[in-house]
């Protein structure tokens, strides 16, 4: 199949149905609307959302997975602990932009904050905090600024919370309307310290949900990533597990064995589990090093179309992620380093403060299901061959298809084809009767 031609497609019911008032045993109205955004329109068949979600997450790109893996292979594939701390190298202060450059291009709506619980869970944070204020906003759902995520201090950092942060990097019992344990809770003894984790022999984990840290591995005491003794080795508190090949393949969605250590994530497949998390489809995700370190790897030029495209994307320097939020040619990346809300910058392939460039991160995420159709009405006794079915247009739908049913819990029929407008006349319903 030609990539470039696909179209995926996601779609809602319009519920309750509608029931035209003069029919005896009426046939009911369904609407289904679709976006496309990538030929073949793909319909899910489970009809609640619920099931609709477990669904599409299967329409997710490759995925890597470690226990399909030769010995041999595994052995391309490299771990290196994303650990950097708290506190910023004192050369940090030397990257800053006092004043953005008229070339620059940015992608203003990408949240600033400071160190939370680690580098790689804030910056994936920072990542999905600028899809939250742009294109899907059920990333963030929390109390804080309206349920939006905020464009600076978005971490509540490490001790006291800093006033105006959420949760979506790390969550806590009494912080951002939480009232139970979360991931600091369960994980967090201090900056480096190993396990064993709080939780384990004095209360039950919490269930993974709401941020970035718990999917991405963060912070928790679980694999034996290196060795392959059984003793476990990753992740210290703050760190996160990032894999790559070492060369310029890609590394798509890595899935550790289970052999070392369950559940099975780490960084980059994190991002994947907590955008399925929140009810969205994942186009793709992966690591790759950079063309400086390989020839093929991840250009400049690369990085300058993601950010065309809108995408925020993770770096890897030496034990640290940031976020690329920018760029100036020839060579110029522009950055938010997780150490406080500045904007800063770095040239591609050189090193961030002492820290050598070494990886870049993408995620592709599929543009979000559009709303369920409103105002579905079909007219009674207007016209005598058919009944006229009518709803409100829904903002970034591109076409829609109409069902019919005898009953609420009868099966449903597809009418005609996908209309593009928001009208359709059901000739088939016969007045007075069932359908």
């Amino acid at each position: 199949m030609n990539t470039d031609k696909c179209k995926w497609a996601r779609e809602h019911e319009a519920r309750p149905p509608y029931w035209p008032p003069r029919f005896g045993k009426r046939p009911a109205y369904w609407l289904q609307v679709v976006l496309i955004f990538c030929g073949v329109v793909i319909a899910p068949t489970a009809w609640s959302q619920q099931a609709l979600r477990r669904e599409v997450t299967s329409l997710g790109g490759p995925t890597t997975y470690g226990d399909l893996l030769t010995p041999a292979e595994l052995a391309r594939i490299e771990v290196m602990a994303m650990d950097s701390p708290p506190t910023p190298p004192v050369s940090v202060a030397d990257t800053r932009v006092p004043v953005v450059p008229m070339a620059a291009v940015l992608l203003s709506e990408v949240p600033r904050s400071t160190w939370t619980y680690g580098c790689s869970a804030t910056s994936a944070g920072m990542i999905f905090g600028y899809y939250d204020r742009v294109s899907h906003p059920d990333m963030y759902t929390g109390p804080c600024n309206g349920g939006v995520c905020p464009l600076t201090n978005l971490g509540q950092g490490i001790g006291s919370p800093i006033p105006g942060s959420c949760y979506i990097i790390a969550t806590m019992n009494g912080f951002d309307g939480r009232t139970t344990r979360g991931h600091v809770d369960d994980y967090w003894t201090g900056y480096g310290n190993s396990g064993p984790d709080p939780w384990e022999g004095s209360w039950t984990e919490h269930t993974w949900a709401g941020c970035t840290a718990d999917f991405m591995g963060t912070s928790q005491w679980k694999w034996d990533f290196i060795g392959g003794d059984g003793v476990k080795d990753f992740n210290t508190d703050g760190s996160t597990a990032l894999f790559a090949y070492s060369s310029a393949t890609k590394l798509y969605d890595y899935v550790p064995p289970a052999s070392a250590g369950l559940p099975q994530t780490a960084l980059c497949h994190g991002l994947r589990l907590f955008a399925e998390s929140r009810g969205y489809v994942v186009v793709e995700n992966f690591t790759q090093k950079i063309d400086a370190l390989y020839a093929g790897g991840f250009s400049f030029a690369d990085y300058c179309a993601e950010i065309d495209a809108g995408r925020p994307v993770m770096i890897g320097v030496s034990g640290h992620s940031m976020v690329g939020v920018g760029y100036e040619t020839p060579s110029t990346v522009y950055l938010h380093d997780t150490w406080d809300n500045n904007l800063h910058t770095m040239t591609w392939g050189d090193s961030y403060a002492g820290m050598a460039h070494q990886a870049m991160t993408v995620i592709r995420l599929a543009a979000p299901a559009p709303d369920p159709p409103t105002g579905v009405a079909a007219s009674d006794g207007t016209y005598t061959a058919h009944t006229r079915v009518t709803w409100n247009s829904v903002s970034g739908a591109t076409h829609y298809r109409v069902y019919r049913a005898t009953s609420a819990g009868g099966a449903k029929t597809a009418l005609g084809n996908w209309p593009t407008g928001t009208t359709y006349d059901d000739s088939g319903a016969t007045p007075g009767g069932t359908s």
